[in-house]
């Protein structure tokens, strides 16, 4: 089947959502929350013995994908309730299940973990509930799939649909938008969001190479955030895809140059990890320490940064935001409870811990 493509916007749209979203003249506008709470977190577990890149949670299980360099191990389940380490498995290597850099990307639709892989092995899925039952010898599913030419983030979605969002290397002589997100259907047929928030091309490459995204847990909206500074954009995919809201709040303050990219001591640490309910969008968030004070004291002197949590709704408003004694690396809402939050936590040692709060 020939597939066809949707074009849903451009980035002229992208541009003027942008504008309308911001609360002065200017087009960053650091956004003006509601309210301002302490939060208090509750440290699950120990000392986490491996590097984590995620957490996910499904029934009374916490999904911790990672690498640890003493087993070679890339995922840990933890129970939600006392944080003891249930299983671990999904070895680093080529053999059959195992992996080389899914562990990286790694989501949880229902019962389904799914390992995306960049390193051309194919992806792998598995039963969550079979591992744990199971370990490393539970049956795995690969599937060969060819990312499009610069893929930054890719998952499956609910209905068999996928997500796919591509930067395009400024450099490049073909003629796809800088920045592009897309929804691929079953049957073939493409839902494509073409443009940049950052108009520079080469900027934009810069800024969207290591997005932060979240899908609503029914599916059908999407949020995407840049990897410096924080401007915030949400889409309805429910049919195709619709921009919803662009949000400049913080400038990602980057410049390229013969190549290199520089990022400017003046720019703020914005937005890091991100999760989402059916209401509210949730994300790691700094928006105080500029990146010369960081890079300038020693590192043991260095501020603990993204120690808040803010909270947005899905036309990427500010609500309120939660302030911690933690670093908050990545975060996830209880899929029944959507008011406790469960995070990846790091302290001013750069120890990590499994810690569970009350939003």
């Amino acid at each position: 089947m020939v597939k066809r493509t949707i074009i849903a916007a451009s980035a002229a749209i992208i541009l003027a959502a942008g504008l309308m979203s911001c609360s002065s003249g200017d087009l960053y506008s650091a956004p003006k929350f509601k309210a301002e709470e302490e939060i208090r977190f509750e440290l699950l577990s120990d000392e986490l013995m491996f590097t984590p890149w995620g957490i996910k949670q499904r029934d009374t299980l916490l999904v911790v994908p990672g690498f640890s360099t003493e087993s070679q191990n890339t995922l840990f389940v933890f129970d939600k309730n006392t944080g003891e380490l249930v299983r671990e498995g999904v070895r680093y290597g080529r053999g059959p299940g195992e992996t080389v850099d899914g562990y990286y990307n790694v989501t949880l639709d229902g019962d389904t973990v799914r390992y995306h892989e960049r390193s051309g092995m194919g992806n792998m899925s598995f039963s969550l509930r079979e591992f744990v039952e199971s370990g490393s010898s539970m049956s795995c599913t690969k599937e060969s799939r060819m990312l499009p030419k610069w893929c930054m983030y890719y998952r499956e979605l609910p209905e068999d649909r996928r997500l796919t969002i591509q930067s395009k290397g400024y450099q490049s002589k073909d003629t796809m938008a800088v920045r592009s997100v897309s929804v691929e259907n079953p049957d073939g047929t493409v839902a494509r969001y073409d443009g940049s928030p950052v108009k520079d091309p080469a900027e934009s490459f810069v800024t969207y190479m290591q997005p932060y995204v979240t899908v609503s847990p029914d599916g059908t909206r999407l949020a995407v955030a840049s990897g410096y500074g924080a401007i915030l954009e949400t889409f309805d995919i429910s049919d195709g895809i619709e921009n919803i809201s662009t949000s400049y709040y913080l400038d990602p303050d980057v410049t390229v140059t013969g190549g290199t990219s520089v990022r400017s001591d003046d720019s703020v640490f914005g937005i890091g990890g991100m999760c989402s309910t059916d209401d509210m969008v949730f994300c790691s968030y700094d928006g105080e320490t500029r990146y010369g004070d960081m890079r300038r004291r020693p590192r043991e002197e260095r501020p603990l940064i993204y120690r808040n949590i803010a909270a947005f709704d899905w036309r990427g408003r500010p609500q309120i935001l939660y302030r911690s004694e933690y670093r908050v690396m990545y975060l996830c809402a209880d899929e029944n409870n959507g008011s406790r939050i469960y995070a990846i936590l790091s302290d001013n040692e750069g120890m990590y811990y499994i810690g569970a709060a009350e939003l």
